[in-house]
């Protein structure tokens, strides 16, 4: 199984995120973001995860 990358990139203007996602049947996918755009997305999978464990009766 192919894993998910995500590398924190620290420069003297900002932070920023590279999320990468290989793919063996199709171009892999490379994603860049900002430290607030990262944080925002975080928060979202998180939502949405504790969701999905309601939806599926799981104890969260």
């Amino acid at each position: 199984m192919l894993k998910t990358r995500i590398n924190k990139i620290e420069n003297t203007e900002e932070v920023r995120y590279e999320i990468y996602i290989p793919k063996e049947s199709e171009a892999s996918i490379l994603i860049y973001l900002d430290e607030d755009a990262f944080l925002s997305l975080l928060d979202g999978l998180t939502e949405f995860g504790t969701e999905l464990k309601k939806q599926e009766g799981i104890n969260v």
